[in-house]
């Protein structure tokens, strides 16, 4: 089929229909499986349905910008989609409700080992994520603002955060334990107050 492109902006359609209290799920995510004449960038949801199957679909558009807060259907599952398509994303938020970077049930205490292989990487939020010892974001060189607000620190130091040239903004709201990583904090000469 000849199917032509759409010529007005399709983020701002998906945050329209979003605001209009409309559930993207897959079947709506669906609309987008072609990468050429759909073409997405920047994809913000919020309170959505969308699953791993439709997560697969949006990443392969190579997003510049991704923000997902409240889709709890969302697993661990989407990281591998993440890491194969990230290559181009520069602002990654994984806030409440959504199990991206955590086992999906709360008495689950298996470590998920997961790496930011996300190289143009600018901006990252991370809401509530046990963070392991063997999570670094020192290759993140390109990082300049990080949110770890309710994150847990499982053997996890910020140490890998002092020989980041471009970070300038550090969020730790209710992050535990925190008291050990005062040292560490007084490196980081380069943020911003």
């Amino acid at each position: 089929k000849n199917l032509p492109q759409f010529p007005f902006s399709l983020c701002r359609f998906l945050q329209f229909y979003q605001n209009s209290s409309l559930d993207i799920n897959d079947n709506f995510i669906n609309i987008f499986k072609d990468t050429t004449r759909t073409p997405l960038k920047f994809v913000s949801l919020r309170n959505s349905s969308i699953t791993d199957e439709g997560m697969r679909h949006l990443l392969q558009h190579k997003l510049i910008s991704l923000s997902l807060w409240y889709c709890d259907k969302i697993s661990n599952n989407s990281w591998p989609y993440l890491k194969a398509n990230g290559s181009e994303l520069k602002n990654l938020e994984l806030g409440k409700f959504v199990d991206v970077l955590k086992n999906r049930e709360p008495n689950e205490k298996t470590p998920i080992d997961f790496q930011m292989d996300l190289p143009k990487l600018k901006r990252l939020v991370l809401n509530g994520v046990a963070l392991q010892s063997s999570i670094t974001f020192s290759h993140l060189s390109e990082l300049s603002y990080l949110d770890l607000t309710a994150c847990l620190f499982a053997d996890f130091s910020l140490e890998s955060l002092v020989h980041l040239p471009q970070l300038q903004t550090l969020i730790l709201f209710n992050v535990w334990p925190l008291e050990r990583e005062i040292s560490t904090i007084c490196k980081l000469t380069r943020l911003q107050m």
